[in-house]
């Protein structure tokens, strides 16, 4: 339902990187992973800046197991631009990390975020603590 609205949002303002950045999520949700990363990057062509976007996108290759590179350098980036989410970001950038075989850089990243959460983001924080003890317990 979500894919369907924003498509049509999409083919109505085809410049308008917040209706890419959404069909991205709603294409996500569905595991849609090819063409998620295509909404995304759109949205970014349009939005270079858009911290959510890069994140997403980095998530969707994190997913597909491609570009480990590229994503590892847009969370890193959308960690720069939006501190208020960085902890969104260095979660996701420690997942790419730990994916491309490189735990001790993982576990940083994942601390980094845990330092990062605030209180409303408890959920967050609880997520962090549990990827840090599994990275312990190996």
């Amino acid at each position: 339902m979500a894919e369907a609205a924003y498509r049509e949002a999409v083919e109505l303002e085809p410049d308008h990187a917040y209706y890419r950045f959404n069909l991205g999520n709603a294409l996500l949700r569905q595991n849609m992973l090819e063409d998620a990363s295509a909404a995304f990057r759109q949205a970014l062509a349009l939005d270079p800046d858009n911290a959510d976007a890069m994140n997403n996108l980095a998530w969707s290759y994190h997913e597909r197991d491609e570009h480990l590179d590229d994503a590892v350098a847009l969370s890193r980036r959308a960690a720069e631009i939006n501190p208020a989410k960085q902890a969104y970001y260095l979660d996701t950038l420690a997942s790419l990390l730990l994916k491309q075989g490189n735990p001790t850089a993982a576990r940083t990243a994942w601390q980094q975020a845990l330092a990062a959460t605030t209180d409303r983001q408890a959920a967050l924080r609880r997520d962090i603590e549990k990827r840090l003890a599994a990275l312990a317990a190996e």
